[in-house]
């Protein structure tokens, strides 16, 4: 980075406890708005969604703990085969099962920053994600606006706590939707990009 003649660097992956040039600033994944598609929390039809497939071992450990969850209605999937597999859905019809879903994972692939993370938001449901240390600013907050989690059992205790109380779920995907709108769509990471332009001028 030293050898670039450049007044800031914008970093997707961005971590906590790494010492990065003075010049590096967090810029996370933003995402379009589908929240054309988002459903009244309390009729979704499921209750927790993941599907993607096998691109880290952080993934497979973590569905395997989901599965365990029991008395809600999952729909989990990991598979093999990456971006050509036979059993990757249409575009379409993921985000209109993440859109149907009231809980929805958010887990590492092939690094810490994954679009779903603000896809999930974006049709109107709920984060779930591991706590990572990515960078985010003006994040989700736990138990509010997201769900964070350590290991399976914790992911467990959060979502029962979520869907036991349908006033709960109810505020918490409002927040959720809230909090996206606010700070994560393509035109608010636009028009951040523009200020940081500005610091030039």
């Amino acid at each position: 980075f030293k050898r670039f003649n450049c007044q800031f660097i914008l970093l997707r992956e961005y971590l906590e406890g790494k010492n990065y040039d003075g010049r590096i600033y967090p810029f996370a994944i933003s995402s379009v708005d589908r929240l054309r598609l988002a459903q009244n929390p309390v009729e979704k039809s499921i209750d927790l969604y993941f599907r993607g497939d096998n691109s880290s071992d952080d993934r497979k450990e973590l569905i395997r703990a989901a599965n365990r969850i029991d008395g809600i209605h999952k729909k989990l999937k990991v598979y093999k085969g990456g971006e050509r597999s036979e059993e990757k859905i249409p575009e379409e019809q993921f985000f209109k099962e993440m859109a149907d879903s009231k809980i929805c994972l958010n887990v590492m692939g092939n690094g810490y920053s994954c679009y779903r993370y603000q896809e999930i938001p974006s049709v109107g449901s709920i984060v779930a994600t591991k706590n990572y240390p990515l960078v985010v600013e003006n994040d989700y907050i736990d138990m509010h606006s997201c769900i964070k989690f350590e290991h399976g059992s914790e992911l467990k205790d959060k979502v029962n706590k979520v869907l036991s109380s349908k006033q709960h779920t109810r505020d918490m995907t409002e927040e959720c939707k809230s909090r996206f709108l606010k700070y994560h769509t393509t035109e608010k990471r636009f028009a951040d990009f523009i200020s940081y332009l500005e610091r030039l001028a």
